[in-house]
């Protein structure tokens, strides 16, 4: 069942929106949603054959595939919520990277984008668990640097992992794209290498900086697959449960 939401989601992204097919996303609008609040009421993964990212992706655009398409009137809302920015930073990441595997023209540009999503959902999530582990974090945070926050959270947790070997080196090695890009500037760059390259790929060649050379496919699959890692190992170790990924907002509102 899946693949076939799946299959009319891809086509969408390309193509748009049939306008007859109302009744049809929203049964699997209705489909997703039960299977949603069962896997929660569990506490566990959302399954039965569903891969978590394909649900999550899918079920976001059903919802905003069929609110484009309903009548809409104005009204007044008021209440609260709750947003968990980390999820929504790795939810960018990922669709770069599936567009990055599925298309090699842009793929540079994807990769770079989930990199860079990537650093930054790391960041959103050791602020994420700092709150949880310190009441005062707001207020120390920025003091921190990223890579302090990450011993200190090693030590607290008693984690005792060695942040240079896989995950953690992914973590301090996106930290270090980040602030490439974050505080960039002009350079030069001087190369001498010995590489096999075809034709075209010597047509295209380039003398580029270390983040640029950073933006491929396999090293963005790599880095996000091992921050993706480290999140569970931190969430875990903090007594979070095993599911980081599986909230992204919540909220309770009212209408007048």
């Amino acid at each position: 069942m899946w693949r076939e939401v799946y299959t009319f989601y891809q086509r969408a992204c390309r193509e748009g929106l049939p306008f007859n097919c109302e009744r049809e996303i929203g049964s699997w609008r209705k489909l997703f949603r039960n299977r949603y609040l069962l896997a929660s009421q569990e506490g566990q993964k959302v399954s039965k054959g569903i891969p978590s990212n394909i649900y999550y992706e899918v079920g976001d655009l059903i919802n905003v595939l069929l609110s484009n398409h309903m009548a809409k009137e104005m009204v007044s809302i008021s209440g609260s919520g709750k947003v968990t920015t980390y999820n929504w930073m790795l939810k960018s990441a990922r669709v770069a990277l599936e567009f990055a595997r599925e298309k090699e023209e842009g793929r540079f540009f994807q990769a770079m984008n989930v990199l860079v999503y990537s650093a930054f959902a790391v960041e959103a999530y050791f602020n994420h668990l700092g709150a949880h582990l310190d009441s005062n974090w707001e207020s120390k945070e920025r003091k921190l640097s990223k890579f302090k926050k990450l011993r200190q959270f090693n030590e607290r947790l008693e984690l005792n992992q060695d942040l240079s070997k896989e995950p953690f080196r992914s973590v301090m090695d996106v930290f270090d794209f980040r602030d490439a890009l974050a505080h960039g500037k002009t350079e030069e760059v001087e190369r001498q290498e010995t590489v096999e390259l075809s034709e075209d790929e010597l047509r295209s060649y380039m003398i580029g900086t270390k983040w640029m050379d950073a933006c491929t496919l396999e090293n963005a699959a790599r880095i996000f697959s091992n921050v993706e890692e480290a999140i569970r190992q931190l969430h875990k170790a903090a007594g979070l449960g095993e599911y980081p990924f599986i909230h992204y907002h919540s909220s309770a509102y009212s209408l007048a």
